[in-house]
């Protein structure tokens, strides 16, 4: 199956092709702003390394959340046009999913719980909870945006992994003498486009028409629209 991942749902973006079960051309950029002049000349970079036409791709995988509000809308809303024009199924993940799939292959993580932990900014972090074993990676609770100072209540008694653009937050919030049980792998934070291809790949039940999936974003979004405070009616005279 030929498969594109896109991921722009946090501090990096990025794009991976998928081939007979191979990647066969990735870009990887960390970012912060710029996803949206970034993010369709990366696929038609992908595309130009494989040889690969638009018309031969045969799935689409995508991050959906949670993470910045326009950084989700970004990525699934290409994913999703991409999806029509070609008429080919869409598969969602979740960040905290993807870079639970990160730590396999790595020699720097036991077998246990993994806790992904993603910045959320105004003092919460977006949590999950998955077990890592035997190669593979299985989700032990649903994602959350937990207040920083609940996230001591939320982490598992004993050893645990932990991972994601949150790590510091949730090891500056949690006493001193409980951090110990806490490993800290060398994985990246972020999303990795590569990685969720080879997700899609092993889950082809997760693709189904673009509709069907829908952004995650676990709480509201921080910017508002103003009130609207209606005028006094004046009457001509």
């Amino acid at each position: 199956m030929n498969i594109l991942a896109i991921d722009t749902a946090l501090g990096a973006c990025s794009a991976a092709l998928l081939v007979d079960g191979n990647i066969v051309a990735w870009r990887y950029e960390d970012r912060m702003r710029g996803h949206a002049e970034r993010l369709l000349p990366m696929v038609e970079e992908v595309l130009q390394d494989a040889g690969l036409p638009k018309s031969d791709l045969q799935g689409i995988a995508c991050t959906r959340g949670p993470g910045t509000f326009t950084g989700v809308r970004i990525g699934l809303s290409a994913a999703k046009g991409l999806c029509l024009a070609l008429d080919i199924p869409l598969a969602g993940f979740t960040t905290l999913e993807v870079v639970a799939h990160n730590v396999i292959g790595c020699d720097d993580v036991s077998e246990g719980p993994l806790c992904v932990a993603h910045d959320a900014r105004r003092g919460e972090v977006y949590f999950q909870q998955f077990t890592f074993s035997g190669g593979d990676i299985s989700a032990g609770s649903e994602a959350k945006a937990v207040p920083l100072d609940n996230i001591r209540e939320e982490l598992p008694a004993g050893k645990c992994n932990l991972i994601g653009t949150g790590v510091d937050l949730v090891l500056d919030n949690i006493p001193e003498e409980e951090s110990g049980h806490i490993h800290v792998p060398g994985v990246n934070g972020q999303p990795d486009a590569r990685v969720m291809a080879v997700m899609a790949a092993k889950n082809p039940d997760r693709f189904e028409k673009e509709r069907g999936i829908a952004p995650l974003y676990l709480r509201a979004p921080d910017a508002v629209m103003p009130k609207v405070v209606p005028l006094p009616f004046q009457e001509n005279k």
